[in-house]
């Protein structure tokens, strides 16, 4: 991504959600640390949290070096410094945990519905998106029918589809960004 296309990018991601995936990165880096130390006092309950706010970070718990955990706080403090800074990973990042902790909101208002219709009559209701999520229009009938029951049944290659189309990217290539040390394999095989 170009600097101009990063500026751009970071001028529209309000800096409590940069602040947010910082701490994000602060709790994964503090969770290695007492695991490795041996000194994780509860970390199911951790990682349940961790979950809940962010969806994937497990992912990115599991899979980047603690290196990589600490080049993602120092280039989050950077654009909180100077927004223009902000990487194209942090943006989509912002995105993703929210579309993902939307779409799994959405799964779980449309339960207990009989079918598509109720489904998307309950989410229009009952959906009230927080700042980094979609807002409500977005929840069109061809939307809700999607989380609920993804193209693939990955709810994971759905969100990056629908990130991507926001940014004018490819699916895989919102994937890679967001989990550079996982195999896109799961898009590209589609």
């Amino acid at each position: 991504m170009t600097r101009g296309a990063a500026h751009t990018a970071g001028v529209g991601v309000p800096s409590e959600h940069v602040t947010a995936l910082r701490s994000k990165y602060l709790e994964i880096r503090r969770m290695r640390m007492e695991h490795s130390d041996g000194a994780a006092a509860s970390p199911r309950e951790d990682m349940a949290t961790l979950a809940d706010r962010f969806p994937g970070a497990l992912r990115e718990l599991d899979e980047l070096s603690l290196t990589e955990v600490d080049a993602r706080i120092h280039a989050l403090d950077r654009a909180l410094r100077d927004p223009a800074e902000l990487p194209q990973w942090a943006v989509l990042l912002v995105a993703y945990h929210g579309w993902m902790r939307a779409a799994l909101r959405v799964k779980r208002l449309a339960a207990g519905a009989s079918d598509h219709d109720a489904a998307y009559e309950t989410i229009r209701s009952g959906y009230d998106g927080e700042p980094d999520e979609p807002p409500v229009e977005r929840w069109d009938r061809d939307t809700v029918r999607a989380a609920i029951r993804p193209p693939g049944g990955r709810l994971h290659s759905w969100v990056c589809e629908q990130i991507a189309v926001a940014h004018g990217l490819e699916a895989a290539d919102v994937d890679h960004t967001l989990f550079p040390n996982h195999a896109t394999r799961r898009l590209r095989a589609r």
